[in-house]
């Protein structure tokens, strides 16, 4: 047990026996005659306890409310984690995807290097589509990447641990990947999905959220 627990316990045991220590002082301490002052004694007791055993369980409640909330909140943490390194090892594997005589990476820097939300719309919806056919895992995973994060942001205004875990995690997919690889992805993902709408293929992308490269910004 912590010394903080210890505080607690002691300051309860306190709160809860200084009624009685009052009673005492004030009546004193025997086996009393007359049923009236046990009947006095009672309701002493009664009415000075209730309430404080109220606020006591109360306190409790919240106390295991606010324990289960931190767990839930671990294993969300935990359960993200593991997902955007399983995420990652797939994008490594389908960056090297060979797309004609030249890797999917290299295709993306090709592609996305110098385009602008301007110039978007000079790319051939059928060359995203195509290559996107060729290797759909880059979109896919990036978009569960793209999640995990989101995730992970939501509640990095709770906590300083929480903020860590998510600064550490965005900055653990550029180390993974490299800075030129994330900002081609968000910027391909952005793409397909103006390609995506050219062609009427709807996608839902409320509360998207780029983290390397935002075109939408000019980023």
């Amino acid at each position: 047990m912590n010394k903080q627990a210890k505080v607690i316990l002691w300051s309860l045991f306190v709160v809860l026996l200084m009624p009685i220590l009052a009673y005492i002082y004030k009546f004193g301490l025997g086996l009393w005659d007359k049923p009236d002052e046990w009947s006095d004694l009672g309701g002493y007791v009664g009415g000075i306890y209730a309430p404080i055993l109220s606020i006591v369980t109360l306190v409790v409640i919240s106390i295991q409310i606010f324990i289960q909330h931190q767990q839930y909140q671990h294993s969300l943490i935990q359960h993200q984690e593991e997902q955007i390194k399983e995420y990652l090892t797939a994008l490594e594997q389908a960056l090297d995807v060979e797309v004609g005589e030249i890797s999917s990476r290299d295709f993306l820097v090709s592609l996305c290097r110098d385009v602008s939300k301007d110039t978007i719309k000079l790319i051939p919806a059928e060359l995203v589509m195509d290559f996107n056919q060729c290797n759909h895992r880059l979109y896919s995973m990036w978009c569960e990447v793209m999640k995990c994060l989101a995730v992970l942001e939501n509640i990095s205004n709770q906590n300083v641990y929480n903020k860590v875990v998510f600064a550490s995690n965005k900055n653990k997919v550029i180390a993974y990947l490299n800075p030129q690889t994330c900002r081609m992805l968000d910027r391909f993902h952005f793409i397909f999905l103006c390609k995506c709408e050219e062609i009427n293929v709807h996608i839902d992308t409320q509360g998207l959220k780029y983290y390397y490269s935002d075109l939408r910004n000019g980023g």
